[in-house]
């Protein structure tokens, strides 16, 4: 039987979760955002390579753009999956790289 508490605890991790939610889709469009202005800059300069400025500033736009997307739906199962994915897949790379094994 569920009781009050459980119901408390159950709402308070889904708001905890929202907020998560949102720092993470912000943070990815201020970066992203943030990121894609310096490549700009890059490209205009004429310093560096113009096409590594304008790389720069169209890997910058997609990731300004998964920010957007995460604040609109969230985080989806598939991307935590790929997460875990990709620890595990690290940790097997380091142990084949220790010498001696």
């Amino acid at each position: 039987m569920a009781t009050l508490h459980t119901f408390a605890v159950t709402g308070l991790a889904y708001g905890i979760q929202q907020i998560e939610i949102g720092l993470v889709g912000v943070s990815c469009l201020l970066i992203g955002l943030t990121a894609a202005i310096f490549g700009l800059a890059l490209a205009i300069d004429g310093g560096l390579l113009r096409w590594a400025g304008l790389l720069d500033v169209a890997g910058e736009i997609s990731t300004a753009a998964s920010g957007v997307v995460i604040c609109t739906t969230g985080f989806s199962e598939l991307a935590m999956v790929m997460i875990a994915l990709g620890i595990l897949g690290w940790k097997h790379t380091l142990y084949r790289l220790e010498p001696g094994l």
